[in-house]
């Protein structure tokens, strides 16, 4: 505890960055596990900065401290602006190479916290992961990489439902068993901080809700751990509000909102009080409805991926509840990989080219595009969406909808057919010979023991020695004949006095009782 104080004090900095949400990742590189690339998502208000920032421009704030005595003011990039929100999303990558083996906590840190908090407002805050670096490791062995998180910035919690459930979601590239805290004070970067009145964690990641928070914003952090004693910080933001309630079929006056049926009935006639419900649009055209020709991935999807390939993933989401909305429903992208490219959203119609069979009157289609560089062979990534109605987000447990893009280490290879490989010979006939027919008296001779003899003899199922019997193998390279035909009673026959059936080395037996070469 007392390390981790001493960590932050020396990585604050007294800058008013607004944060609001915040997460580190990092890899190690399997030809030197000293060089460690970092990955760091955070969310700022957008306000804060000059310009504003638009999605491909690049901010600085504070250092980043790499727990070696290090330290670098990182370049972060805007990749996405959550629509209708004083919000930009942004991500740094990059790389540093340690001295050697050792356990290093690094991090970012700040001043302040957004001041509308209900809980640490204007607090300094912190974005940490911890490093175990190990002598094998650095001698070659395979490295073990840190948990991910694939969590919102911001997370829509209902009011006045208590006791109300989520689960933080954190995935693991090496599959190790991650378990899950509540950050202390000082890991989340303030002595004063606390968590939300009445919050607990269970070791699996669950978090619950115990008590009615008041109507606005609280902040959270939680410490991912996985089995090898890596650890990430995830630090985001609670929207405690009332769930939306529209009337229904009432277009004309744009669902408005309402308490009762009696409500919509001053607007539009018909019309009913419900809680707009966002889905996603999984299935393709032929499936059951709704379906769509660029329908999303499931949540937990998972995608193999060589470098220099291309993905496109399209996300299709409309409301479950509202058939004839005055507007669509809202999609964000955050957590996505470096170098990506978010569209724009539209509205999925034929100058979209989409199609959705089933969807209420304004489905929406964003889709995001991603090319794997060489950088990033052997890692995972994450993207996540959030899809929201009238600020009502997608029912848990797939909020947010998250999948997963692995990079291969080892490419995926198909082999074409060329024609140098086909090869022909050329088809030659024989002449056809007939041999004279010619017939052997029939002799009976005495039953002996030799191979030859009881091979020939046995391979004739017309012998009734052989007749419901079968060989099995006694481990000498000889074979017994056995009661069957699946030896259900393994006892000797006696195939003529004295003697027992029995096959030569190579003369199988068949189900049948009879012995074939």
């Amino acid at each position: 505890m007392i390390k981790e104080v001493i960590f932050l004090a020396l990585i604050a900095v007294s800058l008013a960055s607004h944060g609001r949400y915040g997460t580190i990742q990092f890899t190690k590189n399997p030809s030197n596990a000293r060089q460690i690339t970092f990955t760091f998502d955070a969310a700022f208000r957008r306000t804060y900065f000059s310009g504003p920032p638009n999605v491909g421009s690049t901010v600085t704030d504070a250092q980043f401290n790499f727990g070696d005595g290090s330290a670098q003011t990182i370049p972060l990039t805007v990749t996405a602006i959550p629509t209708g929100l004083d919000v930009i999303i942004v991500k740094w990558v990059g790389t540093h190479t340690y001295a050697g083996a050792g356990d290093y906590t690094v991090g970012w840190s700040s001043c302040c916290r957004i001041a509308g908090l209900r809980n640490n407002p204007e607090y300094s805050y912190a974005h940490t992961a911890f490093i175990h670096l190990t002598a094998s490791e650095v001698a070659g062995s395979t490295p073990n990489n840190s948990p991910s998180s694939s969590f919102p910035p911001i997370t829509t919690i209902p009011y006045n439902v208590v006791p109300h459930q989520y689960t933080v979601t954190a995935t693991d590239p090496e599959g190790d068993t991650l378990t899950f805290n509540q950050a202390t004070p000082a890991q989340q970067g303030d002595s004063r901080s606390t968590q939300p009145t009445g919050m607990t964690l269970s070791s699996s990641g669950v978090a619950t809700l115990n008590s009615v928070l008041s109507i606005g914003y609280w902040t959270t952090q939680q410490i991912i751990h996985d089995s090898f004693g890596n650890w990430i910080s995830l630090d985001y933001l609670l929207d405690v509000q009332p769930p939306a309630t529209v009337c229904s079929g009432c277009t004309s006056s744009g669902n408005p909102q309402c308490t009762t049926n009696q409500d919509c009935a001053q607007f539009c006639q018909n019309s009913t009080c419900v809680q707009p419900e966002p889905r996603m649009i999984v299935n393709a055209p032929g499936g059951p409805t709704p379906n769509s020709n660029r329908h999303a991935p499931l949540a937990g999807a998972v995608f193999d991926i060589n470098v220099g390939d291309t993905l496109v993933l399209d996300f299709v989401a409309d409301d479950s509840k509202l058939f004839q909305p005055a507007t669509g429903v809202t999609i964000n992208f955050f957590t996505t990989p470096a170098g990506s490219s978010i569209m724009a959203q539209t509205e999925c119609n034929s100058a979209s080219s989409c199609t959705c069979t089933g969807c209420n009157t304004h489905p929406q289609v964003r889709s995001m595009s991603y090319t794997a560089p060489a950088s990033a062979a052997g890692t995972g990534n994450i993207v996540c969406v959030t899809v929201s109605s009238f600020g009502n987000p997608i029912p848990a447990p797939n909020n947010p909808w998250c999948v997963t893009i692995n990079v291969l280490l080892t490419p995926m290879t198909t082999q074409a057919l060329t024609t140098d490989q086909l090869t022909t010979q050329p088809l030659t006939t024989q002449p056809l010979t007939t041999q004279p027919l010619t017939t052997q008296p029939l002799t009976t001779q005495p039953l002996s023991t030799s191979f030859a003899t009881v091979a020939d003899r046995c391979a004739s199922y017309s012998f009734p020695e052989t007749q419901g019997f079968f060989c099995s193998s006694d481990m000498l390279g000889y074979y017994q004949c056995l009661k069957g035909p699946w030896a259900s009673q393994a006892v000797y026959h006696n195939c003529a006095p004295g003697t027992f059936c029995r096959c030569a080395t190579g003369v199988e037996c068949s189900a049948y009782g009879l012995c074939t070469f």
